[in-house]
């Protein structure tokens, strides 16, 4: 039951007990007129009415009974004149006290209506400073780069280790950060209905580990299998693709928000080059050109 409801209840009370106060006064004034009248009338008849000792007629002028009836006639006119006017008088004070009632509802009533209104635009100024807040503060995580390392696990064997960076570009830490990272080689490039699964290596437990990435901050996933070099010449020599794809999930710092998603899937660009007779090796990495993988929040399809 809201405020408004309340206290028009409150008021309907407080009329109906002045309404049952007017009338008690107005059947008090009307018994004490009747019992006035009936008094009246009683003495009347008391003078009237003959002696039980002494039997005697007594005939009245005729003039002298009409004076008497127009003296009740008068006093009866002038009883309903007055039973009329406390009547109306009643009423009236009654409609104007109703008036008065509504009145005072319809006032409370836009009195509501524009408090109610104030109460939410402040609210809706509060979620929106809090959903700006949010959108400028919160952790943002997105696949920044990748890193190329030649490692040399053996005796004439020479491999490249890739490390990818995922970064947070918010103001507060990404928590329960975990990830999972893919790769196609292939001398084929990437079919159209590539299903963009993730693949395990074996022996390696299928097991995403939680963590978190602090404010400004990042943090490297490798890929778990080394490519050897020559693989890597074969790619740059366009005799073979590698495709690199994986996703992030996190959570920011801020309450009753949804678990936050980053996806992407790029291609490997390796270029080798000779400066002063010494091999040089950099990587770049090229936006996937098949299916839609590549996606943040809501815009990733579950």
């Amino acid at each position: 039951m809201d405020y408004v409801t309340r206290q028009f209840i409150q008021l309907v009370k407080h009329f109906r007990k002045d309404l049952r106060k007017s009338l008690a006064v107005l059947s008090s004034a009307l018994q004490k007129q009747t019992e006035a009248i009936r008094g009246a009338n009683q003495r009347r008849d008391d003078e009237q009415r003959p002696s039980p000792e002494i039997i005697a007629t007594v005939n009245f002028p005729e003039r002298i009974n009409i004076h008497q009836e127009a003296e009740d006639a008068r006093s009866e006119r002038n009883y309903k004149r007055a039973t009329f006017f406390v009547t109306a008088l009643t009423f009236g004070a009654i409609a104007v006290y109703a008036d008065l009632v509504y009145w005072q509802y319809r006032e409370m009533q836009k009195t509501t209506i524009a408090t109610q209104t104030s109460a939410d635009a402040a609210k809706d100024a509060a979620k929106t400073a809090r959903e700006s807040l949010e959108a400028v503060q919160r952790a943002f995580v997105f696949m920044d780069r990748a890193d190329a390392e030649v490692v040399h696990p053996a005796p004439n064997t020479e491999n490249v280790l890739f490390t990818f960076k995922w970064q947070n570009s918010g103001s507060t830490p990404a928590t329960l950060f975990k990830s999972h990272i893919n790769y196609l080689l292939d001398p084929n490039p990437m079919p159209k209905d590539f299903s963009f699964k993730d693949s395990w290596e074996p022996g390696i437990p299928r097991i995403n580990v939680e963590g978190f990435i602090g404010p400004k901050a990042e943090v490297g996933i490798p890929l778990n299998t080394p490519i050897s070099v020559a693989e890597i010449k074969a790619i740059a020599q366009h005799r073979g693709y590698l495709y690199v794809w994986g996703w992030a999930k996190y959570h920011d710092v801020f309450a009753k928000t949804p678990e936050h998603v980053s996806k992407f899937c790029v291609e490997i660009v390796p270029d080798f080059h000779i400066e002063g007779n010494v091999t040089k090796f950099s990587v770049g990495l090229r936006q996937c050109l098949v299916g839609h993988y590549t996606c943040v929040d809501s815009q990733c399809k579950p």
